[in-house]
C-alpha cells in the first residue's frame, strides 16, 4: 500500500513537467527497480501483488494519455513528409509502450493502438501516391510508392510490436484498403491498381538495358508478389499480364525464360492452378 501511494504521487507529479515519452522512460526503470528491491530485501511472494500495484498506477490508470500519443509517435517518424533516415528513436519508443502496454495485468491495452495503426498506414500511403508526380501513369513509381510504405510499417511491426499477431493483422487491413482504395484507385477506378501492377511486371520481365541483373529482378519480383497478395481484382490482373506474356513470347522480347516460369510459379502459388493453367 505504502508503494502504491508513493507512485501516485510521483507519477501525477512527473507527468505533470515531462512528455509521454520520457514519462514511460520513468515507468520503465521504476518496474525494474521494484523487480530488483523484491529479490534483494523482500520475500518473493511479495513480488507478484507489488508489481501489479505499480501496474495499476503507473500504466493502467495512464492508458487514455498512452494511447492518445501512439498517434504523435507514428507522426514523428515524418519530417517535412520525408521518412526519418534513421528510425532507432521512433522505434525505441513505440516498442516501450507496446512492452508497458502489452504487460498481463493491462486490460485491453494494446487493441485501440490496433486501430490507429490500421488507418495511419492507409492515410499516410494515399498521401504519398497524392503527393507524387505520375503516381497514375507510372507503374514503376506507384509499386515503389506502395513498397516504400509497406516495408517501412511492416519494419515497425516487427521491431517494435515483435511482430504481435494482432498489429499483424492490422498492418494487413490497412495495406488491402490503401493498395485497393487510394488517391489513384478513386480517381482512375478500382481497376487501376491490378493494372499498373502488371505493367511494372512487364517492364521488370522485358530486355532492356535499364533492368537489373536476373537475381535482382528476382527480388524485386518477389517484392511485387507483396502488392500482388492484397490486390482484389486479381481477374483485372490477369487479363493484363496474359497478354503482356503474351507479347514478350511472340515477339522475343523476354528477360528470361527463368524469370517468366518464376512469375508464373508465385502467382500459381498465391492462386492456385485454375488462376495460372492458361
Amino acid at each position: 500500500r505504502a508503494t502504491e501511494k508513493y507512485y501516485v504521487a510521483e507519477s501525477d507529479h512527473f507527468i505533470a513537467t515531462n512528455s509521454i515519452s520520457d514519462y514511460m522512460k520513468k515507468v520503465e526503470s521504476r518496474l525494474q527497480e521494484e523487480e530488483k528491491r523484491v529479490r534483494l530485501y523482500l520475500h518473493a511472494s511479495t513480488e507478484k501483488d507489488l508489481l501489479e500495484r505499480c501496474d495499476k498506477v503507473l500504466i493502467d490508470k495512464r492508458k487514455d494519455q498512452f494511447w492518445a500519443e501512439f498517434q504523435n509517435l507514428l507522426e514523428k517518424d515524418q519530417q517535412d513528409g520525408k521518412w526519418w533516415p534513421n528510425p532507432i528513436h521512433w522505434l525505441a519508443d513505440l516498442a516501450r509502450m507496446y512492452s508497458l502496454l502489452s504487460r498481463k495485468t493491462i486490460t485491453n491495452g494494446l487493441d485501440p493502438l490496433k486501430d490507429v495503426l490500421e488507418k495511419h498506414v492507409v492515410n499516410i500511403g494515399t498521401q504519398a501516391l497524392a503527393e507524387s508526380d505520375g503516381a497514375a501513369t507510372d507503374p514503376k513509381v506507384y509499386v515503389e510508392i506502395i513498397l516504400k510504405v509497406y516495408k517501412r510499417y511492416n519494419e515497425l511491426v516487427n521491431k517494435a510490436f515483435q511482430n504481435d499477431a494482432g498489429f499483424v493483422a492490422a498492418l494487413d487491413k490497412g495495406w488491402r484498403r490503401f493498395i485497393n482504395e487510394n488517391s489513384v484507385t478513386k480517381s482512375e477506378g478500382t481497376a487501376k491498381s491490378p493494372e499498373l501492377l502488371a505493367k511494372y511486371c512487364d517492364t521488370l520481365l522485358k530486355k532492356s538495358p535499364k533492368n537489373p541483373e536476373e537475381q535482382e529482378t528476382l527480388e524485386i519480383l518477389n517484392d511485387v508478389m507483396l502488392v500482388f497478395k492484397y490486390i482484389e481484382e486479381k481477374d483485372v490482373f490477369q487479363t493484363f499480364y496474359s497478354k503482356m506474356l503474351a507479347k514478350r513470347l511472340i515477339h522475343g522480347t523476354s528477360h528470361s525464360e527463368y524469370l517468366e516460369g518464376q512469375m508464373i510459379s508465385k502467382l500459381k502459388q498465391n492462386c492456385g492452378y485454375d488462376y495460372t493453367s492458361k
